[in-house]
Parts: C-alpha cells; sequence; structure tokens
C-alpha cells in the first residue's frame, strides 16, 4: 500500500509541477487540466488547490473564471491549512471578490495580511 501511496505522490507531483508551468507559460485551460489531475490522485494538495482557486478566481482569459469552483477550491485549502497559510488566505480572498462577496473579500485579505505579518516577526524573533 505504502508503494501505491508513493506512486501516487509522484504522479501528483508531476501533474502539478507540468500544471505550474503551463501556468506561467500562460496556457491556463492546459494547467487547469494538469491540476485536476493532480487533485484526482492527492485532493488535499495545499499548492495544487491553491493554483486552481486562483486560476478559477482571477485568470487572465475570463471564459476559464468559475467563482463558484474557486472558492470551492481556496475553502479546502484554507480547512486543510486550518486558515494559518497567508498565501491561501489570499487566494480565498481572491475568491470571494469573484464570487461578489466584496466584505468577506476585504476581511479574509487583513487576516492574510495580519497573518504574513505575525509570521514575518516570529521569524525575526528567531534570528
Amino acid at each position: 500500500m505504502a508503494e501505491h501511496h508513493s506512486a501516487s505522490a509522484r504522479l501528483c507531483s508531476g501533474h502539478e509541477n507540468l500544471a505550474f508551468a503551463l501556468y506561467a507559460a500562460g496556457k491556463f485551460a492546459d494547467s487547469l487540466t494538469q491540476l485536476r489531475l493532480a487533485l484526482e490522485l492527492e485532493p488535499n494538495q495545499l499548492s495544487a488547490l491553491n493554483l486552481a482557486a486562483n486560476l478559477r478566481a482571477t485568470c487572465p482569459d475570463s471564459s476559464l473564471r468559475n467563482g463558484a469552483e474557486a472558492l470551492a477550491f481556496a475553502k479546502r485549502a484554507e480547512q486543510i491549512s486550518r486558515g494559518e497559510d497567508p498565501a491561501i488566505l489570499d487566494t480565498l480572498s481572491a475568491a470571494q471578490a469573484e464570487n461578489g462577496s466584496y466584505p468577506q473579500a476585504i476581511k479574509t485579505e487583513q487576516e492574510a495580511l495580519s497573518s504574513r505579518q505575525d509570521s514575518a516577526i516570529k521569524y525575526l524573533q528567531r534570528l
């Protein structure tokens, strides 16, 4: 069973890496396809959830935007990260805005900024 999980994780990582490369190249539809494949293998993969949510909320190609799906991806990522990852909170804010929930988006973005500040302070205290 561990061998199957390891193979699944490697396949997920491959799809995810390709998705990031395609996203960077502006091939957003292909990126989304790879993200879906990665998430089929590892449904709780935070970086894939975050990129999928971001793509569906903010894609320059408006035909690929889907606020409801962006919000679903972002909420799942936020739940898995227990609301402690500022990058995921930032994406959640974008998804909320894409759905027209501007007051909630502002509140979430403020949480993301506060979380970043807290992280910076903790980092500096360790130095």
